[in-house]
């Protein structure tokens, strides 16, 4: 993503999800400029694609200010795709895949005319009734991308009951029916395992969470154990944490518990980029360097989040444009009845190698 895109897509997913209000003005030019780290020419060129859908209107002298959307409920539903994320990235915690795929999303339908709304919700709660509740089924007919850990076959159900298209971000657990969209976490943990183990590594810790709600790190742990079994590594739960991939504080402790429990291991996978900065503060307080004492791959991988880090990472990194394109073109398909209940889309991870395993870098 160039920063042109980056800066458009940040600028569209605030807009959209009411971080400025209509008749507000955005950042200055200047503001933006020093935010990005970037030139004018950049700024103005980000600017220019943001005001390409008509969200924004610059005035000479003045600034670029937010145009009000356009009037019914019919029009925007039409026009917008909501976006169910998790509260913890609506209120300002950084959950990166969230804003990174908002941002590619906003940009691909900015093309078509259309626009993203961001919505927040809490595992637990029922957010299909509280989309309901503040838009109406009318209000949604652009559809819904919702995570999967935010609807349940009975918010499914409800939504599809008020004719509104819905997919998710990940499988549904169990046995609930929606279509959706995921990264094949499985190959992607077990292309980090087997590589950590190519390595030497033969007692691999995992930190990757939360099992309770998301099936990103069921899938992780599932591909986890795979590859230890098939190099005929036992499987050890005292060496796997359940840690929110997106809690560096939670991860920081899960770390010190784990050096502290003694399990021997060598090496370790974390599922997040954020627990992978917690785990490192932790690592550094004790003295520990990456790759002289320890070998670590983590999952997913955020230029953003190297600065972060005490070493260039080997990751497994998923393909967010895709994902986004993919999520689009799936809500796309249900919408005009061409996807059922049963429709996937399933993108294939990569791996970059570089230092934290002991490798000098290399795309695999």
């Amino acid at each position: 993503m160039t920063k042109t895109d980056e800066i458009a897509g940040k600028l569209n997913a605030a807009i959209a999800s009411g971080d400025y209000a209509h008749g507000s003005a955005l950042p200055s030019e200047r503001e933006l400029m020093e935010q990005f780290s970037v030139s004018r020419i950049t700024v103005r060129a980000a600017l220019k694609k943001v005001g390409s859908n008509g969200s924004i209107r610059r005035i000479h002298g003045k600034g670029s200010f937010v145009n009000r959307a356009k009037t019914g409920s019919g029009q925007l539903g039409k026009t917008t795709v909501h976006f169910a994320a998790h509260a913890h990235f609506a209120s300002g915690q950084q959950d990166i895949l969230a804003l990174t795929l908002s941002s590619e999303m906003a940009n691909l339908l900015a093309k078509s005319g259309r626009g993203l709304r961001i919505c927040s919700a809490r595992s637990g709660e029922n957010c299909a009734q509280t989309l309901l509740d503040s838009c109406g089924a009318e209000g949604l007919a652009g559809g819904v991308i919702a995570y999967s850990s935010l609807l349940d076959e009975a918010g499914i159900a409800l939504l599809k009951a008020h004719g509104v298209p819905c997919i998710t971000l990940g499988r549904l657990p169990g046995k609930g029916r929606c279509p959706y969209v995921e990264t094949d976490h499985r190959m992607g943990a077990r292309l980090a395992v087997s590589h950590l183990i190519e390595h030497g590594h033969r007692r691999i810790a995992l930190f990757a969470g939360p099992v309770s709600d998301f099936s990103m790190a069921e899938l992780i742990r599932t591909g986890y154990a795979e590859a230890l079994d098939e190099a005929r590594i036992a499987f050890d739960p005292s060496r796997v944490y359940d840690v929110p991939m997106w809690d560096d504080a939670a991860a920081f402790a899960a770390c010190g518990n784990w050096l502290d429990a003694k399990t021997g291991a060598t090496a370790f996978l974390s599922a997040g980029g954020i627990a992978t900065i917690g785990i490192c503060r932790k690592l550094a307080e004790r003295g520990l360097k990456l790759p002289d004492d320890l070998a670590a791959v983590m999952y997913t991988d955020f230029p953003w989040l190297r600065p972060a880090l005490p070493v260039s990472f080997t990751a497994v990194y998923e393909h967010l444009n895709s994902l986004a394109a993919n999520m689009i073109n799936l809500l796309d398909d249900v919408r005009t009845g061409a996807a059922g209940a049963d429709s996937a889309r399933i993108i294939t991870p990569g791996m970059v190698r570089r230092r934290s395993c002991g490798c000098a870098g290399q795309y695999v």
